[in-house]
């Protein structure tokens, strides 16, 4: 939506007279506010506005639902927060599925004077859920700060259209799509009738929501160790870190192994070790996993096998830094023609 004509099915659902308002050419408020949008670039094209109120601690809410969406689903949007002299407030991204609300991202400081870019990943609900975009004024009155929102896009939300017939490297859904094969059980729902995720009797597989499974911590005295813990538990301790969403349920309430990265010394490692494999040829057995790395000084996530215990480790595949707020999938091809461990 990018607000020209009318807002495309957003609602305000604002309680008090704080709103979420259709406006152009700076907001209510003099000098304050966007003096374009930024479809057009123009003091004649429209964006969506909430500017701070006489309220202390007020809300402005406005919302659109969805039926369902793909695991690959984004929401794409261009925001404006600025304040002369003073804090904006913050602005919040929130999903509500069954009455129970998540905040996937928020920012409370001043952008200044321009457009921001962001994109966040919503990722696949089965059930009708609902996007919420809050905006929360700081404890003062003063007027001279406001939040402006534009060209708001929902991206790859859709599930595959159905198709007459599949390639032979690919899986036909029940609800007729098709999938490729390499997606097959890897706890990720692509058909979007959990088709690709059945008979999976033949992959050896963990989701975390009940423990470790079949794999195991190697801790030394100096080493640190993996955490198994949901989101909701960790939010409590430790705010503003890490995934506030587990990726097989898309929830607070899933479980994942993490580790906290903010007060541990350079050097030291969290070692998670699985049970011996073993491939009978090339190319035939392949690790998947989807990982968050999100923050600053977060390390790197390595994978590793070795062919005995204490053995030599050969680096399978690395990466370093921060890579964003969200799951991302991975595959990692492991060696044939003798038994082996993954770390």
């Amino acid at each position: 939506c990018n607000f020209e004509l009318h807002q495309c099915g957003w609602v305000d659902f604002s309680s008090r007279n704080y709103k979420w308002k259709r406006n152009r050419n700076e907001t209510f408020t003099a000098a304050t506010g966007p003096a374009v949008d930024h479809t057009l670039g123009s003091n004649l094209g429209y964006y969506m506005a909430a500017e701070l109120s006489g309220e202390v601690l007020s809300t402005a809410v406005m919302a659109i639902r969805f039926q369902q969406s793909a695991p690959s689903c984004e929401m794409h949007f261009w925001y404006h927060m600025w304040g002369t002299g003073v804090s904006p407030g913050s602005l919040a991204v929130s999903i509500i599925e069954t009455s129970r609300a998540i905040e996937i991202w928020s920012v409370s400081k001043d952008m200044g004077n321009q457009w921001n870019h962001e994109v966040l990943h919503i990722g696949r609900y089965k059930e009708n859920f609902e996007v919420n975009i809050l905006r929360l004024t700081a404890g003062f009155y003063s007027m001279e700060g406001d939040i402006a929102l534009d060209d708001i896009e929902f991206a790859h939300c859709g599930l595959p259209e159905p198709k007459l017939s599949c390639s032979t490297n690919e899986l036909q859904c029940q609800r007729g799509s098709c999938v490729s094969l390499d997606r097959l059980c890897d706890f990720s729902d692509d058909c979007g009738d959990q088709t690709d995720e059945k008979h999976c009797e033949h992959y050896m597989g963990c989701d975390f929501e009940n423990g470790l499974c079949n794999w195991e911590q190697e801790v030394d005295e100096d080493d640190l160790s993996w955490t198994h813990n949901s989101p909701s538990n960790i939010f409590n301790l430790l705010p503003d870190t890490g995934s506030k969403r587990d990726h097989t349920w898309n929830l607070d309430t899933g479980f994942y192994v993490y580790l906290d990265t903010s007060f541990s010394k350079e050097g030291r490692k969290a070692w998670l070790k699985s049970p011996a494999l073993y491939a009978s040829s090339e190319n035939a057995c392949k690790l998947r996993f989807f990982y968050h790395m999100h923050g600053k000084n977060i390390g790197s996530l390595k994978v590793y096998t070795r062919v005995f215990n204490d053995g030599t480790l050969m680096e399978r595949w690395t990466r370093s830094g921060e890579v964003g707020n969200y799951f991302v999938r991975t595959e990692v091809i492991l060696p044939a023609g003798q038994p082996f461990q993954v770390i």
